[in-house]
């Protein structure tokens, strides 16, 4: 509102000053436009570790009781049919219903607190990442808001691997190796091939997760490296390698192996001239296995995969996720391609089989 200066007016130097409140920002928009200050997912992680420490606690138990059922056949196999001790055969029983027993509580009570720690973090994540998102200014956005949902949908795949079952698969995989040391003790070299065909049990979701978070470092440091996809890839196709070339190479007399090793033929001559005759269809056949499987990959690939080099399963779902019938069309197309490659593949490898011996 103008005011006349009146007899003030012969005072003025030709100064003015202009005061107005100081704008005062709530707190939370400050705090949410900052940088964080710790990992935005290992920080929130790390407040349910006590949790998770108790899951691993219970899956080691329930690992250790699943020993019961095998050792308990093999000593009524071994000890109490031979010998008709019925006594040692209820003994036995008793406990191994005992062990049934345990085994349950503890996977209901470990899902429960899976459950409950999961929905709490979804929960925390999900508001901190938001939070974020929203608080990040419109210079620094993504220019397409595709590329902003992408990122979104990377951060909600690490999310869900922690508030789903996927955390048990992991947590299991690790106490997995210790089946496979009772086998090295009770079986010899047989437990090879359960430790090469464990990859097959486990998610390949989780087999992405776990090199993640384990290739981040020196001296191993592959996470901007090409080479993290096809490694991945490989672990996931190797029980199928496996399951392929083991027969036809365990069909091979070893007697021809040492005949040529005792006529000074090398170690590579004696593979070259005795097993790769016999076992050329069936590695042809695992490579053709491998492609396919690998071409197909999405559950590891989606963790590893960087922008500049997707995978083909990855573009389809991309294509999928945007909206348009341009998109939808390429997303087909793609999918069309992926399956025409398959199939070619597939044909190829059922042209290597013997058909009268039902294999390579």
């Amino acid at each position: 509102m103008a005011r006349p200066l009146g007899n003030d007016f012969s005072n003025y130097l030709g100064y003015a000053f202009l005061a107005r409140p100081m704008a005062a920002a709530d707190p939370r928009t400050v705090a949410a436009g900052e940088l964080p200050k710790k990992h935005w997912f290992w920080s929130v992680v790390a407040r349910f570790w006590s949790n998770y420490s108790h899951v691993a606690v219970a899956a080691l138990i329930v690992n250790i009781l699943a020993l019961a059922s095998p050792l308990f056949i093999m000593n009524v196999y071994d000890r109490v049919v031979p010998n008709g001790a019925i006594p040692s055969l209820v003994a036995l029983a008793i406990g191994l219903i005992i062990a049934i027993l345990f085994d349950f509580v503890l996977r209901t009570v470990r899902s429960r607190i899976i459950d409950m720690t999961g929905k709490t973090l979804d929960v925390v994540l999900a508001a901190n990442i938001f939070e974020h998102v929203q608080a990040v200014k419109m210079s620094q956005r993504p220019t397409s808001v595709g590329v902003l949902a992408n990122q979104l949908r990377d951060f909600d795949s690490v999310r869900e691997f922690f508030t789903s079952g996927s955390v048990v698969s992991a947590i299991d995989l690790l106490f997995a190796l210790l089946f496979i040391a009772v086998l090295f003790m009770i079986a010899g070299p047989l437990a090879w091939i359960p430790l090469f065909m464990l990859p097959l049990g486990v998610s390949a979701v989780t087999v992405g997760f776990g090199f993640l978070i384990t290739l981040d470092g020196p001296p191993l440091d592959l996470r901007s490296s090409v080479l993290l996809i096809p490694i991945a890839q490989a672990m996931v196709a190797l029980p199928l390698v496996v399951r392929t070339v083991g027969p036809m190479l365990r069909s091979i007399d070893d007697r021809q192996r040492q005949a040529a090793a005792s006529l000074g033929a090398a170690p590579l001559r004696v593979f070259l001239t005795v097993d790769l005759p016999v076992a050329w269809r069936a590695l042809l056949a695992a490579a053709g296995f491998a492609f396919a499987v690998s071409l197909g990959e999405f559950g590891a690939t989606s963790f590893l995969v960087r922008d500049d080099h997707p995978t083909l399963p990855v573009v389809i779902y991309r294509l999928i996720g945007h909206p348009g019938a341009e998109n939808f069309g390429m997303a087909m197309a793609a999918s069309v391609v992926l399956a025409a490659t398959t199939a070619a593949v597939m044909f190829a490898v059922q042209r290597l089989r013997v058909g009268s011996m039902g294999a390579f």
